[in-house]
C-alpha cells in the first residue's frame, strides 16, 4: 500500500473530483478517487448461490455497502463487489462487468494494508476461490518460502466432506465454472505482475 506522506488535495471546479498528488523522488503523480461498490440486485438477494459462496469460499457479495465503507483510495477505477469474513475486499480494476467479462482484473485489498492483483478476470477468480479456498495461505507460504501440503490444506478446510463437495459442485454448475489446475500458478503470476496496483490507506477526509 502506498505511503501517505508528501501529498496535497485539490478539487477540480465543476466536476467535484478530488485529486491527490503524491511526490516520490521529486516527481508528482496524480491520483483520482474512483472507487465504487457493485451490490447484488434486489431481485437476486435471496438466491442460494450467494450463501453457498459465503460458506464454501468465504466470499460475501456486497448488499448495502457504499464506497464510504471502504477506507482506501486507488489509482485505477476500483469496483468492490465482495468481502471476506475478515473485512478484506475484492474488486475489479478499471470497471465492472458480468462473470463472462474478460477485461477487468480482480484486486484484493486487506484491512491491514496489503494489496495485489489476484486474477485476470472474475471467472478466473471464482474458479480459484471455489476449488482452492486456502489460496491466501498459499500466498503466505510462498512469501515466506515455506513448504506446504495441498492435502493438509484441503483437510483443514473440510474440503473432503460430502457437504462441501456438493456445494462446490452446485456453485460450479450454477455459474458455469470449471476446475482450473493452474489456478494457484495464475494467482502467483498475477501477484508478481510488474504492473502496480496502487492503493492508499485512508480516504480523503482522513488525509487532511
Amino acid at each position: 500500500m502506498a505511503n501517505d506522506s508528501n501529498r496535497s488535495i485539490i478539487n477540480i471546479p465543476g466536476s467535484g473530483v478530488r485529486v491527490l498528488f503524491n511526490t516520490e523522488n521529486g516527481k508528482s503523480q496524480m491520483f483520482c478517487e474512483m472507487n465504487e461498490v457493485a451490490v447484488i440486485p434486489n431481485n437476486e438477494k435471496e438466491d442460494m448461490i450467494y450463501e453457498l459462496l459465503e460458506v464454501n469460499c468465504d466470499l460475501k457479495f456486497c448488499r448495502n455497502q457504499t464506497s464510504k465503507d471502504f477506507k482506501f483510495i486507488t489509482l485505477e477505477h476500483y469496483v468492490v463487489f465482495a468481502t471476506d469474513s475478515n473485512g478484506n475486499c475484492f474488486g475489479t480494476i478499471g470497471g465492472f462487468g458480468n462473470i463472462e467479462d474478460m477485461e477487468h482484473s480482480v484486486g484484493y485489498i486487506t484491512v491491514d494494508g496489503q494489496c495485489g492483483k489476484i486474477a485476470s478476470h472474475i471467472k478466473e477468480f471464482l474458479e480459484l476461490v471455489n476449488d482452492y479456498p486456502y489460496w491466501r495461505e498459499i500466498i503466505e507460504y510462498e512469501r515466506r518460502k515455506m513448504s506446504y501440503s495441498i492435502d493438509e490444506l484441503e483437510k483443514k478446510y473440510n474440503m473432503n466432506t460430502e457437504l462441501y463437495k456438493q456445494s462446490q459442485k452446485e456453485i460450479a454448475r450454477r455459474i458455469n465454472l470449471n476446475k482450473n489446475e493452474k489456478s494457484i500458478e495464475l494467482l502467483l503470476s498475477n501477484l508478481k505482475n510488474e504492473e502496480q496496483f496502487v492503493v492508499f490507506s485512508h480516504r480523503y477526509r482522513n488525509l487532511l
